[in-house]
């Protein structure tokens, strides 16, 4: 943009006319209204900004300088300042967008664990244990105990499973909608009195904002792309006799070598098929697949985990109806599946996984599944749901767990349908074992915030390795790997005191770091870089407090006493956390200490949370007694002013009612 004389940068100084603009009447009569104090005069543009350059130590060589017009270029599109501070509405726009997808997220996932729980109970139907039982032979109605007895029934089953769907009792008979595959499966191992569990797959929308990201073009000379783009308009989208999109090119035939991902799709009937997850799909075949034999084959060579986006067409190979149109139950075989507990040492639980008919092999779980393994829970008979996502999710430890929303929470809502104590304790030991025997991650990032393993130059401000020289698990690009369970988090001597903990004499710190900012650092000057010394749990040792001497409690310079914790009290006194007692204590002429049992920050700042006093321990039962009367009283006090209230109102009903009726005698005519 440029512009003449309008355009002049001058700094911080007042603003001047020219005798040669034509707008220079008007806006000097506005600027004499609003400020008649000022004197304004008529200069020259040119010499004025040549006495600025000359103030400035510019030289005016320069014919462009010294002429009566100065040109300044500003670039409108250019983008801002990367450090530039988003104001108050931004922020606060962000945080409701946040907290709205985080509760979202928990809406959603709640949704769908009710809807499992009302899946499992159907799987305990017994009308359909019944429709089972009349078709099962004798030879398999024994409690399969090993993988090679669970094979022969998983056989059967998969032979019978369309015939099983088909046959099943109809929905108004079973008073809910008919079972998928994998729900008849759990029911005939819970009526061969088998542990077997539901396992569904859950997808809630997700909670972190998903900004797509922008591939750079191939590198390729414009009279390519020219001949790209002319081939992308002339192509025609034609559609088959088998109801799909197949792009044709400009000459009417099919691309040659097209890169295509497959993998496995059943409905909720059990029509399991292969069919392509690509926008251009292949040629369909015509012979269909067999359920035991080619589908396994197919699991084992060809099957990639898809996670991405869903499938825009998907065409089943033997004709039958696809998942997405079908009703009632929208898990299928690739997102749900069976899990059977072996009494056989080792005891575990067995995967038996229906699409690839196999037993005992969880990473085919992973490979057919369309969703990404973010939350994957089991369902018992007994109703107790358990998160088994880290048994599925190849990457849980990198990459799912970080998908999770808060642990915490999770965890909560899991609690209340949890097993029983001894039964999670056993699983959690398997889990860790099983996630300790995969390989370490390949990147460094991969170890931030991991469960397992941790770098050294990836740990936090406060944490350190303890003992110093501990075990190397291995080396991921040079660097060693230990366990995170060496990880301590070090304290200084305050914040140790606020743990009911005293660092032990003659202990040197174990790390020392600094306590500013790097912002703050550099305002203040190297001179204020002073460091903090901390500690590890292993150098501390339980804080004694002062005794309380001749009824006399300890305090601190501020006249207080710190009990964050409650073996912080002194001995010889007692802790009374009971509101107003304070005015009892001064009237009895009794010695007590205000209790400061925490922080709480507000504002950039911290207060201290008072609860209670801290008395003598031979002064409690005078002070209770005195408390008690004084409550008694209040209570008598209070229940008196509410008689009088009631009271006074009934006087007040009575006299309205005496002054209406002497109103309406006084007043009142024949007619009214």
């Amino acid at each position: 943009m440029s512009s003449d004389g309008a355009g002049t940068d001058t700094g911080d100084l007042p603003k001047y006319t020219s005798p040669e603009d034509p707008v220079a009447p008007a806006s000097k009569k506005e600027y004499s209204d609003s400020e008649e104090s000022v004197d304004w005069q008529d200069v020259d543009e040119g010499e004025h900004i040549e006495s600025i350059l000359a103030d400035h130590n510019v030289g005016c060589d320069d014919k462009d300088i010294q002429s009566s017009s100065l040109q300044v270029m500003v670039d409108a599109n250019a983008p801002l300042v990367k450090g530039r501070k988003k104001n108050f509405y931004q922020l606060a726009q962000e945080k409701f967008e946040r907290e709205l997808r985080q509760n979202t997220h928990r809406v959603h996932l709640l949704l769908l664990l009710a809807h499992a729980l009302r899946l499992n109970r159907q799987c305990n139907n017994d009308l359909v244990k019944g429709y089972i039982l009349s078709l099962l032979p004798n030879h398999l109605s024994a409690c399969p105990q090993d993988t090679a007895s669970l094979s022969r029934l998983l056989g059967w089953f998969t032979d019978m499973a369309d015939g099983l769907v088909k046959g099943q009792p109809s929905a108004a008979e079973l008073g809910c909608p008919q079972l998928s595959s994998v729900q008849l499966l759990v029911s005939l191992l819970r009526l061969l009195e088998c542990r077997a569990r539901l396992v569904l797959v859950l997808d809630p929308s997700p909670y972190k904002k998903t900004v797509p990201r922008k591939r750079p073009p191939p590198p390729s000379s414009s009279k390519d792309n020219s001949k790209k783009g002319k081939r992308r308009k002339e192509s025609q989208v034609k559609e088959t006799a088998l109801g799909e999109d197949v792009t044709l090119e400009e000459d009417g035939e099919p691309p040659k070598k097209r890169k295509c991902r497959q993998r496995l799709c059943t409905n909720s009937g059990d029509a399991t098929s292969l069919s392509v997850a690509q926008g251009k799909p292949m040629k369909q075949k015509s012979t269909s697949l067999s359920l035991s034999k080619k589908l396994k084959s197919k699991l084992g060579n060809s099957v990639q985990p898809n996670k991405e986006a869903s499938v825009q067409s998907r065409t089943t190979l033997q004709g039958k109806v696809p998942l997405e149109e079908s009703k009632g139950n929208f898990y299928d075989g690739t997102t749900s599946w069976v899990e059977v507990y072996s009494e056989k040492v080792p005891r575990k639980w067995i995967t038996l996984h229906l699409p690839s008919n196999s037993v005992g092999q969880a990473h085919l779980a992973e490979l057919a599944c369309p969703k990404p393994l973010i939350y994957v829970v089991a369902l018992d008979n007994r109703g107790c749901v358990r998160d088994v996502t880290p048994c599925y999710a190849a990457n849980w430890c990198t990459r799912e767990r970080k998908e999770q929303i808060s642990e915490d929470w999770w965890n909560r809502v899991l609690g209340v349908f949890s097993p029983p104590q001894s039964e999670t304790e056993v699983e959690d030991e398997a889990i860790n074992a099983l996630l300790l025997s995969r390989p370490l991650p390949l990147k460094t990032q991969h170890f931030r915030g991991h469960p397992l393993y941790v770098l050294k130059s990836q740990l936090l401000k406060y944490e350190a390795l303890y003992p110093a020289y501990c075990e190397i698990l291995g080396y991921c690009e040079g660097e060693p790997v230990f366990s995170r369970s060496c990880v301590y988090t070090l304290h200084c001597r305050e914040q140790w005191l606020k743990e009911g903990k005293v660092v032990q004499k003659g202990e040197a710190p174990y790390k020392e770091v600094k306590t500013m900012s790097v912002r703050k650092r550099r305002s203040a000057g190297p001179e204020s870089e002073k460091k903090v010394e901390l500690f590890g749990k292993w150098q501390t040792e339980d804080y004694i407090p002062p005794p309380v001497e001749n009824g006399r409690v300890p305090r601190n310079e501020f006249g207080n006493i710190e009990v964050f914790k409650p073996s912080m009290v002194p001995r010889g006194g007692c802790h009374l956390r009971i509101a107003g007692i304070q005015k009892v204590l001064r009237s009895l002429n009794i010695d007590y200490a205000s209790a400061v049992v925490g922080w709480e920050f507000k504002g950039c700042y911290s207060y201290p949370v008072i609860e209670g006093v801290v008395i003598a321990e031979e002064h409690r039962k005078l002070a209770m007694d005195a408390w008690r009367e004084k409550q008694h009283i209040l209570i008598k006090d209070k229940e008196e002013r509410r008689i009088k209230l009631i009271l006074d109102r009934w006087v007040k009903l009575v006299k309205g009612i005496f002054i209406l009726e002497r109103v309406k005698r006084r007043f009142s005519t024949g007619n009214n």
